[in-house]
Order: structure tokens, then sequence, then C-alpha cells
């Protein structure tokens, strides 16, 4: 790649851009459906002495909270939606591809606990690759807080548009 072309002014206003918080409760119909759908053992996550009872949560069913819940309009045209990805900054370019991510936890998460995520652009760079062209690499930082405001783990989710 070669050096990084400057940012048009709109897409760097896109920087620091928060969105509203969104809350959701922990519930253990929704973590255990989780754990089944990612091959996990469910046992892995119960009590020794109540099998049938959830206690732990997986540190990365917090990806899944805040997402589409039922009756949230279809994605948009770029195949992007949900509540999360509809936060989406408008880029000049359309298509996107996750490029990974990286999480900080602090502690874990209960059953029934209530998780507020807060969300922010935390950059947005512009590359031309030799093959690919333009592209953006954005960088996207959710956090999680628990009901006392503190946080209990940060994702950070990277994205490229071309």
């Amino acid at each position: 790649m070669s050096e990084a072309p400057t940012l048009p002014p709109a897409v760097a206003a896109e920087i620091g851009r928060t969105y509203p918080p969104v809350s959701e409760v922990v519930e253990a119909g929704a973590v255990r459906r989780y754990l089944q759908a990612m091959g996990e053992p469910i046992e892995r996550y119960t009590a020794p002495d109540r099998p049938d009872e959830l206690v732990h949560v997986p540190p990365l069913f917090l990806q899944v909270l805040g997402r589409q819940p039922l009756g949230t309009p279809p994605p948009r045209e770029d195949g992007l939606g949900g509540t999360m990805e509809a936060n989406e900054p408008d880029l000049p370019l359309r298509r996107a591809v996750v490029a990974g991510g990286e999480w900080e936890f602090y502690r874990p998460v209960r059953i029934g606990e209530r998780i507020t995520i807060q969300m922010r652009i935390a950059n947005i760079e512009r590359k031309t690759g030799r093959q690919s062209g333009e592209m953006y690499l954005l960088t996207k930082e959710m956090l999680f807080l628990d009901a006392a405001g503190q946080p209990v783990a940060v994702w950070r989710h990277f994205r490229v548009r071309r």
C-alpha cells in the first residue's frame, strides 16, 4: 500500500462520532441459544449442583447484544442492518468486509444483568492498494457498561470499505 491519502472533510468529521446507547438485559434463554449455535457445551456454563441453571456468560456473547431485534426494518441496500450496523458511517465506498477485532474484558457478565453499549467511530484511515485501489479502514469501538456505568468490556471492530 502507498502513503495514506488525506480524508475528505465529510469522512474526517465521522471520527469521534458517538451513537445513542443501546441497553439490553442478558437473558438466560439468549445465552443458551448462543451456546447451542456456537457448539459450546452448556454444562460448562451451569452450576455444578444445578445443571439446568446457567450461571456463567461466555465473554463473546457480548457481541450479539444490541443486534437486530424482531421487527427491525430489513437491511439497507449495502447489506448493513440491525441496531448497531445501521450506525455505519456514510463513506463514499459501499462494499464492506470485516477485518478483525480485539477485545478487552474487565469482569465477567452475569445472567440478568443490564448491559449498555456505547459506540463511537474511533478512527478512519484512507488507503490506496496496488491492486484493490482506494479503501477506508474503519475502527468502531463499543464500550459495554454495567448498570453502575462501569466498563465490563471494550470491543474494537475493524472493517474495510472499498
